[in-house]
């Protein structure tokens, strides 16, 4: 077992490099020797900075960012992500949406939308589900103060077990001597899914933009060519 994963590991960091023998072999210092898996040259991540690695991921021009007014007179709670419920309200109610929707009790007064006006919120929700994205910081600006005071829930789904939760509370990373209570800008850890679950309440009376700023993507579509890439190389081996 241990050969086979040491073979799919060397398969794998020649895939990564264009599948380039003598590239390989200068990388890993010998024919049989490997080197550190960085994410670097990976044809199924797109990883936004200058080095292109898990060890700084860039992020300042890989963001996403949304708007959440709540009208009424009162707190209401929205699902920001549902995962592999996207658009079955059925099953998953108060899943914000382009325009005006219900809050997960049914209530009204919520309305959301993208702040880039060529992306509808729809589109990066679909494509959060269909990509699998890390979340690297977050900015969130409102005018109401309490709104910090309300936690992001993130959880993961699971149909056959209950799975546990993660908790962001933004105003504990105001600073002491912050002057500007609105607005709070902390680095994060987590990945936007098919399988992801984030909830939030949004406070009354109030307007919020949220602001993801994002890491590493997997490219979903780019995985049947780095199969058959990685193939093909094993292929030549055993024959």
């Amino acid at each position: 077992m241990k050969n086979l994963i040491t073979s799919m590991q060397a398969l794998a960091t020649l895939a990564a490099l264009g599948g380039n023998q003598e590239r390989y072999a200068n990388a890993t210092g010998s024919a049989g020797g490997m080197v550190p898996y960085t994410g670097q040259g990976d044809p199924t991540l797109a990883i936004p900075g200058q080095i292109k690695n898990f060890a700084v991921e860039g992020h300042i021009n890989h963001q996403v960012s949304f708007t959440i007014k709540n009208t009424a007179m009162a707190a209401r709670e929205v699902v920001l992500f549902p995962g592999y419920n996207l658009g079955n309200q059925d099953v998953r109610p108060g899943q914000m949406t382009d325009g005006e929707f219900y809050d997960r009790n049914g209530q009204v007064g919520l309305q959301a939308y993208s702040t880039n006006a060529r992306v509808k919120l729809i589109e990066i929700l679909q494509f959060f589900k269909e990509n699998p994205t890390r979340v690297v910081q977050m900015r969130i600006q409102t005018n109401k103060d309490e709104q910090l005071l309300n936690t992001i829930e993130l959880q993961r789904l699971d149909i056959f077990k209950a799975q546990g939760s993660d908790t962001i509370t933004p105003s504990t990373y105001i600073g002491s001597n912050s002057f500007n209570t609105n607005i709070v800008t902390f680095d994060t850890d987590f990945q936007i899914d098919d399988r992801s679950d984030i909830l939030t309440t949004i406070a009354p009376d109030s307007t919020t933009t949220y602001t993801l700023f994002c890491g590493a993507t997997l490219d979903k579509s780019q995985e049947l060519a780095v199969k058959a890439a990685i193939g093909k190389q094993g292929a030549q081996m055993l024959y």
